[in-house]
């Protein structure tokens, strides 16, 4: 199974309902995900940002995760609502999975969920650390958490026992037409009484909720969440925005909070101006922060100075008069160097993302505590299980060579905001240094790593069984398969197959296209044959597919637009390896008052990272021509 596919488990409920000509059509309803803190084998706790899943229309329901097709079961729609993941659907009962299924519901087996998620992009959060996921505020657990920022819903398994020992199953009705369990079925009166008091339940809710409301905007919200075009939640998002409309809004001097939530609110709204209230760093605030913040929306550098300082009891001069007594007040105090910092650092880590991410897939990431090389050990067969003797003695296992050491270094740069751009209380202008910091922080990593992963023409050869070429490595289902042969050949250091299968596709951009194509499509046709026959894909779902834009480009040693690579799980066997000073994966922005020499604020960023080639055995490389 592809390695960037989490498996939720979660509840089930198969529902009997209505269908065609009156026969009962077996429904199933899943929580699939409630939104918080989950613990997913092997990944350990997990946190999943549902405002960046990708949804499709129908997901399929299978029973078999390595075999969807024949395993298939039935198709569900999700959706996203309340901060949790939810899928409804039928049930089928046209495949031997699909009627070993319902036969199990109808026997009173309990049943299990599994969601397949593809991760597109991900995060590690330490031990200790606070992050905000759907509206939820949670704490890392010791070991720290996977928070999983982008992702792809693929499939849905029906599993008799999942990962989760503490899922379980609620079955409501079973599907009806089955000899011996008429007593579980609903007729079409309890169906249609149910129905009746669920919509009467949920019209008493829309009338208490507008209780209190007046005006033409909350008749058009009540007829419209009657009418069932506004969901309860968006009702009430209307609500509350008419209820921010109707009260004043006082100047910001007199909106005070004071303390450690004031300075949020002087964080948010700065953020508010420079990136826009679609901005997903403005999530991790809550709802008074944000209200807040909006009533400061467009406030100039020197504003958010003045603000910050009262907050430490300080009252700026004005800076045309004086900037440098100015600048020398603001910096002196705790509040606005602070505000100032965690606004760049936002911004920054917006555009350091922004920047090719293809790295994280290929390379395993891990931490370092200091500057000093570090070496990196591989395990070896030496720790295979070996039979236990009748004392019941086992025998030491050992660590193999060292292959490669580690080494994280600094790199950073820093610029001063002129004080032309504080005059003309620019906050837009503030924002593009941290964004032009993240963009080269973001640039530099992908320098360095692209730059040791392609000049690896000792690394790939043919002698370690890892390299190939010839028109018979050109990609393609022939050209795959020698790949994927190529690298299960591959054997440890006491000659036994390494036990390991690759999981990731990587490309030059040239051949994205297709490498999704081989990846995806069930069935590919060759329109040199007669007739275009279609061909099976032996490989479809094998692989994460993954195009880089550097792999071509002419500046780096190596480069080729026709090469690629199959690799394995960068967390099970790594051919590279990107290392972070105690792991922290992005940079940082620190502000302070410009230097005798500049009249002005000056702002720094950098990022201490490492990167090394790993073990060579994680991967193979095909040259893709003669």
């Amino acid at each position: 199974m592809n390695p960037d596919v989490l498996l939720l488990d979660a509840d089930v409920e198969l529902q009997a309902a209505a269908g065609d000509g009156g026969k009962k059509v077996p429904r199933v309803s899943i929580l699939a995900y409630s939104g918080g803190l989950m613990t997913v084998i092997p990944h350990g706790p997990v946190a999943i940002n549902l405002s960046g899943l990708e949804l499709p229309a129908t997901v399929p329901l299978v029973t078999d995760h390595e075999n969807r097709v024949a395993a298939l079961v039935g198709q569900g729609e999700p959706i996203v609502r309340g901060g949790e993941l939810h899928v409804t659907g039928c049930m089928s009962s046209a495949t031997d999975a699909g009627r070993t299924v319902l036969a199990l519901a109808r026997d009173g087996v309990e049943l299990s969920a599994s969601v397949g998620l593809e991760i597109l992009a991900s995060s590690r959060v330490w031990a200790g650390k606070k992050v905000v996921v759907n509206g939820r505020s949670l704490v890392a657990p010791s070991g720290g958490l996977l928070l999983v920022e982008r992702s792809r819903l693929r499939e849905i398994s029906l599993l008799p026992v999942g990962a989760d020992a503490e899922t379980s199953v609620q079955i409501a009705a079973r599907a009806a037409g089955v000899k011996g369990i008429h007593h579980m079925e609903k007729t079409q009166e309890e169906i249609a009484a149910e129905a009746t008091k669920a919509e009467r339940e949920r019209l008493q809710r829309i009338e208490a909720a507008c209780a209190g409301f007046s005006g033409p905007r909350v008749a058009e919200l009540r007829a419209s969440a009657i009418a069932g075009d506004l969901s309860e939640s968006e009702l009430n998002t209307g609500l509350l925005e008419v209820l921010r409309a109707s009260r004043p809004t006082p100047p910001s001097t007199m909106i005070r909070d004071g303390g450690q939530g004031r300075a949020k609110v002087l964080e948010a709204a700065a953020l508010m101006t420079t990136l826009g209230d679609g901005a997903s760093v403005l999530k991790t605030f809550d709802e008074r922060t944000l209200e807040g913040a909006g009533r400061l929306r467009g406030l100039g550098i020197q504003e958010l100075a003045a603000e910050a300082a009262l907050l430490d009891g300080v009252t700026l001069p004005r800076f045309r008069t004086d900037a440098g007594a100015w600048l020398r007040a603001g910096f002196s105090t705790v509040s606005l160097p602070g505000i100032l910092s965690n606004v760049a650092n936002k911004v920054l880590y917006e555009s350091f993302t922004s920047v090719e991410q293809v790295w994280r897939l290929v390379a395993k990431r891990s931490s370092v505590s200091n500057f000093k090389s570090s070496p990196r050990y591989r395990l070896t067969a030496d720790l295979t299980y070996v039979k236990v003797g009748p004392g019941g003695e086992l025998k030491h296992g050992t660590l193999g060579e060292q292959t490669w050491s580690m080494k994280a270094d600094t790199f950073g740069r820093m610029i001063s905001i002129p004080r032309q751009t504080i005059i003309d209380d620019d906050m837009g202008a503030f924002a593009e240094l941290p964004m032009a910091l993240g963009r080269g922080a973001g640039l530099a990593l992908n320098v360095l790593f692209w730059t040791i992963f392609l000049d690896n023409s000792t690394f790939f050869t043919a002698a370690r069984g890892n390299y190939a070429e010839g028109a018979g490595t050109v990609l393609s289902i022939d050209g795959l398969t020698a790949a994927e042969i190529l690298f299960l050949d591959q054997t440890d250091g006491d000659g036994n197959p390494l036990g390991i299968i690759p999981k990731l596709l990587l490309v030059p951009t040239d051949l994205g296209a297709l490498a999704t194509q081989l990846v995806r499509s069930l069935e590919i046709r060759d329109p040199s044959a007669s007739g275009n026959v279609p061909i099976v894909n032996p490989h479809a779902e094998k692989f994460t597919a993954a195009a880089s834009t550097y792999l071509k480009n002419a500046n780096y040693t190596g480069a080729s637009s026709k090469a690629w690579y199959l690799l394995a799980d960068p967390n099970v066997l790594p051919v590279i390896e990107v290392a972070f000073l105690d792991g922290k994966e992005s940079p940082t922005v620190e502000t302070a008052q410009a230097d005798f020499n500049t009249l002005g604020i000056q702002m720094r960023g950098y990022h201490d990272f490492g990167v090394s080639l790993a073990d060579h055995r994680g991967g193979v490389k095909m040259k893709g021509e003669a």
